[in-house]
C-alpha cells in the first residue's frame, strides 16, 4: 500500500465523503412519499391480531465511516512524515545526512537503534558511517566485505531481512558489548538507479516489540520516494 500518493489519498477522501452521504441519508427518517413502511402482524395477550409498524434497518455504515477516517488520517501523517525526510536528507554535508536518515527511520519504525553502513566500491567494503544508540563509537567497528556479516550479505544480496527472533533465525549475535535489548531487527539495502549505495539497520523496538513486514513496507515507501525525488535532481 503506497500511503503517500496524493492521489490515493484523493480517492479515499473521496470514498470517506460518500460513505458518509450514505449513512446520512440511510439514517434519515422515511418519508411516506418515498416509501410506506412495512407491516407485520403480532398476537397479543388476547389472542387479538394488531398491525405494527417495523421500521427498516439502516445500513451499518458508521464502523465503514470510522475506519475510512482514521485510515485517512494515517495515510495523511504518514505522507507528511514522508515530507519531513525528504526535506532532512536534501543536506549537502553526509554527516547530516546520516544522521537525519538514521532519525527519521528511528521515529518511524519506533526503533531505539539504528546504524548507517556505507559501501566503497574500490574496497568492496561496508563501513560504518552513522549510528544512534550504540554503546560503541562507529571508528570501533571493523568494516565488512561484500557478503561478510549480515550487513554484507543484505546489500550483496539486495533483499531486505526482517528478523523477529535473531537466534531462532539461525544468525549470530552481535558482540555483547553492544547490549542489544531484543533479538529483533531489520536489514535494508540502499541502491540508487541500481548502483549499491549501502545498508541500513534498526534494532530495539520500543516496548520490546518486533519488528515485521509493515515496518519493512515503510522503508520501502521512504526509499522509493527518496529514489524517485533524487532521479529529478
Amino acid at each position: 500500500m503506497i500511503f503517500a500518493e496524493p492521489q490515493r489519498l484523493d480517492q479515499l477522501s473521496e470514498r470517506l465523503q460518500r460513505a458518509v452521504r450514505n449513512f446520512n441519508a440511510a439514517a434519515a427518517p422515511p418519508t411516506p412519499a418515498v416509501a410506506e413502511p412495512e407491516k407485520a402482524i403480532t398476537v397479543n395477550a388476547t389472542g387479538v391480531g394488531t398491525n405494527v409498524t417495523t421500521v427498516e434497518r439502516s445500513p451499518d455504515l458508521q464502523g465503514e465511516v470510522d475506519r475510512l477516517r482514521s485510515e485517512l488520517d494515517h495515510r495523511s501523517q504518514l505522507a507528511q512524515s514522508l515530507q519531513r525526510f525528504l526535506e532532512r536528507i536534501s543536506s549537502r554535508e553526509p554527516e547530516k545526512t546520516y544522521q537525519a536518515i538514521l532519525k527519521h527511520s528511528m521515529e518511524l519504525l519506533r526503533a531505539e537503534r539504528a546504524s548507517l553502513w556505507v559501501f566503497d566500491e574500490d574496497s568492496n567494503e561496508i563501513s560504518l558511517k552513522a549510528a544512534v544508540g550504540f554503546s560503541v563509537s562507529t571508528t570501533e567497528v571493523i568494516p565488512n566485505r561484500m557478503g561478510e556479516g549480515i550487513s554484507g550479505g543484505v546489500l550483496e544480496s539486495g533483499k531486505a531481512m526482517v528478523v523477529s527472533d535473531l537466534e531462532r533465525a539461525g544468525l549470530t549475535a552481535a558482540p555483547a558489548e553492544r547490549k542489544y535489548r531484543t533479538k529483533s531487527f531489520i536489514s535494508y539495502p540502499i541502491t540508487m538507479r541500481g548502483r549499491k549505495i549501502g545498508v541500513l539497520n534498526v534494532a530495539d523496538k520500543a516496548g520490546d516489540d518486533k519488528f515485521d513486514d509493515v515496518d519493512l513496507s515503510l522503508l520501502e515507501i521512504l526509499w522509493s520516494a527518496n529514489r524517485g525525488c533524487a532521479g529529478k535532481r
